[in-house]
């Protein structure tokens, strides 16, 4: 089963996680959200995803990756963005 999970770039902008491979937003459309590898333009991956516009449901999966997955690339993003969130948020 496919686990979805939205974090945030370092420019503070989403990131989707899906199946280990990462995807940041190409545009936006009033019901739809249109997302590219994150590797686009690095090597030229052609992995892209269409979702609802709450990024919520995937409208459209393009797994046309020219790299491998990396499920674990995305459990640390996640936990960099979850200390980052509550070092802002705390005082610890």
């Amino acid at each position: 089963m496919s686990s979805l999970s939205i974090a945030t770039t370092e420019k503070k902008k989403p990131l989707l996680m899906l199946n280990g491979f990462s995807y940041t937003i190409d545009r936006n459309t009033d019901r739809k959200t249109y997302w590219k590898c994150e590797y686009c333009r690095t090597i030229k991956c052609k992995g892209r995803i269409h979702t609802d516009h709450h990024h919520t449901t995937i409208l459209l999966e393009n797994n046309d990756h020219n790299h491998p997955a990396s499920a674990v690339n995305n459990e640390v993003r996640l936990f960099e963005d979850k200390l980052q969130s509550r070092a802002m948020t705390t005082t610890e």
